[in-house]
This record gives C-alpha cells, sequence and structure tokens, in this order.
C-alpha cells in the first residue's frame, strides 16, 4: 500500500494545533485569572493598609511607633503630637527621653530594657509629657513591642491617655487628706450603713483607739450610755434628710474616760 507522508503526518499536526491552541489558552485564562486574583488581593491589603492607616491617624489615643533601642519616633497620630505640644513633623525628629519628664525617664528605661531582654512582653506606666512651654501632661502609657524588618530593628508600639484631669484630682484629694489628717479637729465619715469608713489622727488620739480598731464600727462605739436611744433615731432622722445637725455628746474613751464633745455631723453629697 502506497501512503502520502502528509496523510500521515496530518492528523498529528492537527492534534498538536488543537493542544497548542488549548495550551495558549490554558496560559491566558490563567494569567487572566491570575491577574484578577493578585489584582483583588492587592486591593484587599490596600483597603486593610487605608483602615488601619484611618484608625492610627484618627484614633481617641495617642499613637506612636518608635525606635526600641534609640527612642526615636518614626511614626505619631495627630492625638500622640497633641498630646505632647508638637506638630507630626516635629515629633518625628525628636526621641521619647527628649519629650519626656525627667524624673520619669529613668524608670521608663528600666522597663525597656527589660523588654528589649525579652523579660516582659510589653508593660504600662504613668508617666509626664514636657510640652515646649514647659507644661506637663499626665499620660497612661501602653508598650507593645512589634518586629519590623528583622530582629534587628526592633521596633514599639506606644499608646498614651491623657490623664491629666484624674492626676489633678488626686494630687488635690491627696492635699485635702493630708489637711483634714493634721488638723486638731476629730474628724469621723462613715458609710449609709454607719458603718465607721475614715477617722483622722485627732480622733484616735482623743479617744485612745487605733484606726484599725475604729474602721468597720459603729459611731455607737463611743456612746457613754448617757443619751437616750430616741435621741440618737431623732438625729439620723433629720442626717438623713440631707440636713446638719449640731449638738454636744458625753462620750467615752477606750480607756472608759468621759469627755464632753461639741459634734457637727452631715451628710456628704454626690455630684453625680
Amino acid at each position: 500500500v502506497k501512503m502520502d507522508l502528509a496523510e500521515i503526518h496530518a492528523p498529528f499536526i492537527k492534534a498538536g494545533l488543537i493542544a497548542g491552541a488549548a495550551g495558549l489558552f490554558i496560559i491566558i485564562f490563567g494569567s487572566f485569572v491570575f491577574f484578577r486574583v493578585s489584582n483583588t488581593l492587592l486591593q484587599t491589603i490596600k483597603r486593610s493598609e487605608d483602615r488601619f492607616r484611618t484608625m492610627f491617624d484618627e484614633a481617641p489615643l495617642g499613637y506612636a511607633l518608635i525606635d526600641s533601642l534609640t527612642g526615636y519616633i518614626y511614626e505619631a497620630n495627630a492625638k500622640y503630637a497633641e498630646m505632647t505640644g508638637r506638630s507630626i513633623e516635629e515629633i518625628k525628629n525628636l526621641d521619647w527621653m527628649s519629650i519626656t519628664h525627667p524624673d520619669d525617664i529613668q524608670a521608663d528605661l528600666d522597663n525597656m530594657a527589660d523588654m528589649n531582654a525579652g523579660n516582659t512582653t510589653g508593660f504600662s506606666m504613668d508617666k509626664r509629657y514636657v510640652k515646649p512651654d514647659d507644661s506637663i501632661v499626665w499620660v497612661h502609657m501602653t508598650i507593645a513591642p512589634l518586629t519590623v524588618e528583622g530582629k534587628k530593628l526592633p521596633r514599639h508600639l506606644c499608646m498614651v491617655e491623657d490623664i491629666t484631669e484624674r492626676k489633678e484630682t488626686e494630687q488635690k484629694l491627696n492635699k485635702l487628706s493630708q489637711v483634714i489628717q493634721q488638723i486638731p479637729i476629730s474628724v469621723l465619715i462613715t458609710d449609709q450603713d454607719g458603718n465607721i469608713e475614715y477617722v483622722n489622727n485627732a480622733l484616735t488620739d482623743l479617744t485612745g483607739y487605733t484606726e484599725k480598731e475604729v474602721l468597720g464600727q459603729k459611731p455607737s462605739l463611743f456612746k457613754s450610755g448617757e443619751t437616750a436611744d430616741e435621741h440618737y433615731k431623732f438625729l439620723w432622722k433629720i442626717i438623713n434628710k440631707g440636713k446638719e445637725w449640731r449638738g454636744v455628746f458625753h462620750n467615752k474613751k477606750k480607756n472608759g474616760d468621759l469627755f464632753w464633745e461639741s459634734v457637727l455631723i452631715f451628710s456628704l453629697k454626690n455630684e453625680q
């Protein structure tokens, strides 16, 4: 049988063309799918980055990205810059030591050393920032370590909350407490149930009781027994109405000695 070589090669050539076309289609289609998937992934990543940047920039707390070894500030949001009394660009040219109150630097350095050594996974502390006009801002700071560009460049996220108002209130209360402790007049504070919550030095000096012996007791601890119970009921009725009561008691010390005492009793009102 005599066969033409063209006839023999034709099916193979046709199959090769079909396979080549199919392969080209797969390559084109695969590239299209890869491009669509990659593009979608990139868009998703970008949206996540945009959301993080928005959260970082507009957060009500101060945020800063700081070099854990040198202390230099790489990034900061508007709230952080506001707390330190500087612009974001000014902050980026500084280290955290230069804006921290001198009395708070060593404690901060000690905490940083522990974190960099791997002894802790972060820390929190109260500290003071000093603004360019020398005014003070108290903050509660939380530090969280970050891994960026390998372990040779350790950085951390610094989150700060302005607690200046709270600190000022604490200082005022501390001063008031010192005044009450030092005045030569007995002061006693009870809760709504009449249990003693606070006494000053003048009261313990007068009665002979220690603070520990008095706290949790009722003011009746000092009763001499000379005043009728009806009088005390009348007294508490007046106080519970938000009015003050003035009078004189013949009370008893821990050793049994009696003493006369002029008394002013009134309710403490919570502003809230």
